[in-house]
């Protein structure tokens, strides 16, 4: 015990000495993260033949982690038998309520691949260190074939230079971008359109309310990298440029709050922001905070990719990396054309500043306001507004609607109904963890089914010709999931729900522009524009 103390008191004089109270902090985290992931494996169950363990070891930050969430999903729709999918990444706490992940670790270099029949770790592409391949084929031949296919690329194709660049120019040569590019050759149902899946935590909407941006349009502006990293990372748009944007945009719109986020050792305040929450945030809260905002401003990381899972639009910056790899069609993607090759991990030190040499790298600098104001101006001015009207409805009628969103936990009535064209999205609150029946289902009896969260559902906007919520009561905020569900209807379309509680009515009279009476039973709610 005496020796285990004062080891970890030489870990945090030696962090205090290089790198201040940043680096002490850095090393808490990891011997926390280190002693969770100790007590972890002391009680982790054997392989039995019953079960498939597999585990996705992912050693990057919150973006590359947020990509693995995907796979994970979509690996788990392959398998009808019994498996188990752990995850082990550095934002682990991020995934712990992810419907589809079993665990959630602290990432680590000493990899546990003993314990499991799979064991992969991610570097963009996938590096298979286990692989029980007469197992796997029990389960899943198509996941046999993709790890078989994994495993060639890495040690006969690539044989065996794990360099990101590499990986990116790779990738490219199919057309993949950063979603698509571990799924290369298109063995796993994975494309840059594949629905993607993240939670909200009820607990953490309450930071709407203590800030009061619940009626108030914002912006969330940031302005950092991998916490790992220094100011001089390259991927850092100018501070001033930051300052000049947000100024000019505040002119044009004043009724609009701006908000800045960030990890707790942030990058430089900018100055003309309306509220500075720079570590004063958890993650679940930084979800709620994005997910409302009218716009996320940032440089190319892991806000914008956590945006874009969350079903919203980004203006985004960059410099080092390709926006061909990591941009999203629906963002507002910036690259000028001061230096023309990107080059992330040209070098291993590409994070310490400009590889040219330069004090302020070109591909940033040549990246002015200007450009990026009027580009902003036009995305905001073309943001549709809509009016909602509710009215009770006495019976179901016959639905000859084309496309149609169930939410809910749906029963064998329900699946029965929904039919042709229609789509199930599945709420599951972990209950889908070790049955992924319904998907297969779904695909025996012509609909589709997919996780998701009531406040957050993958799908565009205005897609829907119909939207039916079911079982809305067992939701903490109604108000929320309505917006939601109102938000993938088209316009002059209708919604269906059942209202079952006083706090369900109260969230409906809050959006509609009538009022009703609280009255047991079924309310349509139909999507106008505003004129």
């Amino acid at each position: 015990m005496i020796k285990k103390l004062l080891q970890l008191q030489r870990y945090r004089l030696l962090s205090h000495i290089l790198w201040g109270k940043k680096g002490r902090h850095y090393i808490e985290k990891y011997l926390s993260s280190k002693a969770e992931m100790d007590q972890s494996q002391k009680s982790f169950p054997l392989k039995d033949s019953h079960t498939l363990r597999i585990a996705i070891a992912e050693g990057g930050g919150l973006g590359d982690a947020i990509m693995q969430t995907l796979y994970i999903k979509e690996i788990r729709k392959l398998f009808t038998g019994k498996i188990v999918i752990d995850f082990y990444c550095r934002a682990f706490p991020a995934f712990k309520n992810f419907p589809f992940i079993d665990n959630c670790f602290p990432y680590t270099d000493n990899h546990p691949s003993s314990n499991y029949d799979v064991y992969i770790v991610s570097r963009r592409f996938y590096i298979i260190l286990a692989c029980d391949e007469k197992k796997v084929k029990k389960f899943s031949k198509k996941f046999l074939l993709f790890c078989k296919w994994c495993k060639h690329l890495t040690d006969d194709i690539l044989d065996g230079e794990y360099n990101d660049n590499l990986f990116s120019q790779y990738a490219l040569l199919f057309g993949k971008n950063r979603l698509e590019q571990a799924n290369v050759h298109n063995i796993l149902p994975i494309t840059r359109h594949t629905k993607t899946y993240c939670d909200l935590d009820e607990e953490s909407f309450g930071i709407l309310d203590e800030y009061g941006l619940t009626t108030t349009p914002y912006i969330t502006v940031s302005r950092s990298v991998d916490c790992k990293y220094n100011g001089n990372h390259p991927k850092l748009w100018p501070l001033d440029y930051y300052e000049d944007l947000v100024g000019h945009l505040k002119k044009r719109f004043p009724y609009i709050k701006f908000v800045q986020l960030g990890a707790e050792f942030g990058y430089g305040r900018i100055n003309g922001i309306d509220l500075n929450l720079v570590g004063k945030t958890s993650l679940n809260q930084v979800k709620i905070l994005l997910k409302y905002a009218l716009l996320h401003i940032d440089g190319e990381g892991g806000l914008v990719h956590l945006r874009h899972i969350l079903n919203g639009v980004s203006a985004v910056f960059f410099g080092p990396t390709n926006p061909k790899i990591f941009g999203y069609e629906n963002n507002l993607n910036f690259r000028s054309a001061g230096c023309v090759n990107p080059c992330e991990w040209v070098t291993r030190t590409w994070t310490n500043g400009c590889l040219r040499g330069l004090k302020k790298p070109l591909c940033m600098q040549n990246l002015t306001p200007d450009a990026v104001f009027t580009s902003i101006v036009s995305y905001l001015e073309k943001i549709k507004l809509y009016i909602y009207e509710s009215q009770y409805e006495q019976t179901l009628s016959k639905i000859e609607k084309s496309t149609i969103a169930f939410l809910g936990m749906p029963g064998q009535t329900d699946i029965q109904w929904a039919k042709g064209n229609s789509l199930i999205i599945y709420t599951p609150d972990l209950t889908l963890r070790s049955n992924c029946d319904l998907f297969h289902q779904g695909q025996k009896k012509d609909f589709f089914a997919e996780y998701a969260s009531p406040y957050n559902i993958p799908s565009e906007n205005n897609y829907y010709d119909m939207v039916y919520i079911n079982q809305l009561e067992q939701c903490r905020h109604p108000f929320y999931a309505l917006q939601e569900a109102l938000r993938i209807l088209k316009p002059g379309c209708y919604l269906l729900v059942e209202i079952k509680t006083q706090l369900i009515l109260d969230a409906v009279n809050k959006i509609c522009t009538n009022k009703q009476d609280l009255k047991y039973g079924l309310l349509k709610i139909t999507k106008k524009d505003y004129k």
